[in-house]
């Protein structure tokens, strides 16, 4: 279980105005998404939702959980790819017929 402190404590955040038909369910969908492209910690998440446990919040962000490795895995491929295109070390990439497998 983690710690006290790592998780929120709820209710409303003084100063902030209400909107109306914008509920918690609504901020969490909004707020789910940032924390995990940043790959932050399932923990970390799962206490930022309010969800009882890390399993609740991996069997319904599961997705973007996959969305964000997937693209952080592309984005160190792009990054690595024009890195050596840049040194001089690799070739410029390959137009890919539509024919060619």
């Amino acid at each position: 279980m983690p710690s006290p402190g790592l998780c929120r404590v709820g209710g409303p955040t003084p100063g902030v105005e209400r909107i109306p038909g914008i509920g918690p369910r609504h901020k969490r969908h909004a707020f789910a998404p940032l924390l995990i492209a940043k790959r932050l910690n399932v923990v970390f998440v799962s206490c930022q939702l309010g969800h009882a446990s890390p399993a609740i919040t991996l069997r319904v962000c599961a997705h973007l959980f996959e969305q964000a490795d997937h693209a952080a895995a592309a984005r160190d491929a792009l990054e690595a790819s024009y890195a050596a295109m840049a040194s001089g070390t690799g070739a410029w990439p390959m137009p890919v017929s539509a024919g060619s497998t």
